[in-house]
């Protein structure tokens, strides 16, 4: 598994590598700062979606899906990013983490 992989597993906590990092579509070392582009989904129960490629919209099943080896992190606190609704199109964010 690289570290990007683990980096993105949601069910699972791997230590972040010493260093500081920036993601775009694979991991390259940056000494400033640590940038994930994502997309943030709203599913139909109102559950909020990281997903690391744009999802498409899954009308009958009422969730957002990218359908990549990636997979998608669930956020606990329904409260961010009010704008993004069922409703809407997700939402391309820029995550910064500072080590």
């Amino acid at each position: 598994m690289t570290e990007q992989e683990k980096m993105l597993m949601p069910d699972q906590a791997y230590p972040v590598p010493e260093g500081k990092y920036q993601i775009g579509n694979s991991l390259q070392k940056n000494e400033e700062t640590t940038q994930y582009g994502l997309w943030v989904a709203r599913d139909r129960n109102g559950q909020l979606v990281l997903f690391t490629d744009e999802p498409i919209k899954d009308e009958a099943m009422g969730v957002w899906d990218n359908f990549s080896p990636d997979g998608s992190i669930v956020l606990s606190d329904k409260s961010k990013f009010p704008e993004v609704t069922w409703e809407s199109e997700p939402k391309k964010v820029n995550m910064t983490l500072w080590a």
